[in-house]
């Protein structure tokens, strides 16, 4: 299952839609590593999500990505998400990203 997810987001869309909460956190919880060509779609859509473990996990998810644009969307969840675990893994994720894109770059020369 979780080899059909990483291949397609399509199959993770019917998991969402299935209402099968319990399904779709094992689902998350077992994504692990995440190609850049994954589309993240659907993980921005569990962030609304009624339940605070899926959002938790759908936090986890992007941040896989490493991706400096969603420090914006962390920022928003900081802001307006009534979870505190929920919160402390969004500023945790804010904090790795900046962690990662502060330092400078580093040349050698051969």
């Amino acid at each position: 299952m979780i080899k059909e997810i990483k291949g397609d987001a399509v199959q993770l869309y019917e998991i969402i839609k299935s209402n099968n909460t319990g399904h779709l956190i094992k689902a998350l919880d077992r994504l692990g590593r995440l190609n850049s060509q994954f589309d993240k779609k659907p993980l921005f859509d569990l962030l609304e999500h009624e339940n605070e473990k899926v959002r938790f996990l759908a936090i986890k998810n992007l941040a896989k990505f490493e991706d400096l644009s969603l420090l914006e969307t962390y920022m928003d969840l900081i802001k307006s998400d009534e979870s505190s675990g929920v919160r402390r893994e969004e500023i945790l994720e804010k904090n790795n990203h900046v962690q990662l894109f502060s330092y400078p770059m580093v040349y050698t020369s051969f």
